[in-house]
């Protein structure tokens, strides 16, 4: 049966029967068994035959192995369970959930981020290899047309929050695609000052406080960056750049106070929050940079141009 529930692609019901015989008086006993069989669940007896260990519900930004390193037995009160210890061998953080029930435990692995992913995972029980098992976790996506012009954008749902995943493209006020060039927009999104910014996203969305991009990269945790940069569009080396999160983040540059200077394409990925600097004249930024993984702040002229991405309300 261990073997079959790595093979099956539907689940299925099993029956099976055990003989066993009395030596001394000749009688034997037949004993009929059943199973349901869930394509990659994994079930561990003990030696007393007891079902100790059942993992399920595999899902994870990329593929990573997993080494159970304390043995899983339930505890003599059935409100307490013995904690598990599971090592990663990647820096992606994974939540880790014990779930009791009635006859056994279910270790459930559960990805941080959005990204649509295909893991694999090595299972070890006391040192031993045990099975390989595969999932894919789905990105929650969508798409969102606005109504001022007619484009559409897509969309992910990272944590609580729901964020384009395309800057801004909405020609309005102070705004302007990369050396004037239309062919810039149409990859990158326009960019803003800092008073069009706060007023450019369609109805049902805003610009992000700072305090919406600390909930975003607090989520994603170590590697932020690299979780939010898109894998192509970046300049040699885009360092740890997975997009994980599917935020799909680009290097669109930006654009000097009173327009002098268009920089940094490729390089550096800019974006406004609607917070600003106290006492000052300047807008807070959140950004990326290709040869990093992190995520940082930065504040900047309200005059200068750069990226918008919009969350929702």
């Amino acid at each position: 049966l261990l073997a079959k529930s790595s093979t099956i692609n539907t689940e299925t019901n099993f029956t099976f029967t055990l003989t066993y015989k009395q030596e001394k008086i000749n009688n034997t006993y037949d004993q009929t068994f059943t199973a349901v069989l869930k394509p990659e669940v994994f079930f561990l007896f003990d030696a007393n035959n007891k079902l100790v260990l059942d993992v399920l519900n595999f899902e994870s930004g990329k593929s990573q192995n997993f080494s159970v390193t304390i043995d899983l037995k339930k505890s003599s009160s059935t409100a307490d369970y013995t904690k598990i210890e599971v090592k990663n061998n990647s820096n992606s953080k994974v939540l880790i959930e014990v779930i009791p029930y009635s006859k056994h435990f279910a270790l459930k692995l559960t990805n941080n981020g959005t990204g649509s992913q295909t893991a694999s995972f090595d299972l070890n029980y006391k040192g031993i290899f045990l099975q390989r098992l595969t999932a894919k976790f789905d990105a929650q996506t969508g798409t969102f047309t606005d109504p001022r012009d007619g484009q559409t954008y897509k969309t992910v749902k990272i944590g609580n929050q729901w964020w384009f995943a395309e800057n801004l493209n909405y020609q309005t006020g102070n705004s302007w695609c990369y050396d004037n060039n239309p062919a810039n927009c149409a990859i990158y999104g326009r960019l803003y000052d800092w008073q069009t910014a706060k007023i450019a996203c369609p109805s049902g969305w805003h610009l992000p406080s700072d305090a919406e991009w600390t909930q975003l990269t607090d989520f994603l945790g170590e590697n932020a960056g690299g979780k939010m940069k898109s894998i192509t569009g970046w300049n040699p080396n885009n360092t740890d750049a997975n997009n994980s999160s599917g935020f799909s983040g680009l290097p669109g540059g930006s654009r000097s106070t009173g327009g002098v200077l268009f920089t940094s394409i490729g390089n550096y990925g800019n974006w406004w929050s609607s917070s600003t600097e106290s006492g000052t004249n300047n807008g807070l930024l959140r950004y990326l940079i290709n040869y990093s993984g992190g995520v940082f702040s930065f504040s900047y002229p309200k005059g200068g141009g750069y990226s918008v991405r919009c969350v929702r309300d």
